[in-house]
């Protein structure tokens, strides 16, 4: 099964999440990666089917893992980075 949402649409949805703050700008202090077991993708709010990859962090205001998807992650990722105007 492919990740079915629009990179565009990823990355809008990635955006608005850092500027409300439902997603931290702040740097990783752990980050791994195991297979899905039905989470839930904090980058897209979509269920992450068992063949996807699940990617969780932890961040320096955040002890709880976050759960992405892999291309959810790489987009919060580069976008935590970008600086704020």
């Amino acid at each position: 099964m492919e990740f079915s949402i629009p990179y565009d649409i990823v990355h809008l949805l990635i955006q608005g999440k850092l500027r409300d703050g439902r997603l931290p700008y702040d740097g990783v202090t752990r980050s791994w990666s195991s297979p899905s077991a039905g989470e839930t993708c904090e980058g897209c709010d979509m269920l992450l089917a068992m063949e996807h990859a699940l990617m969780e962090v932890t961040t320096l205001t955040r002890s709880k893992a976050i759960q992405f998807h892999v291309i959810c992650f790489q987009v919060w990722n580069d976008e935590r980075r970008v600086p704020k105007s």
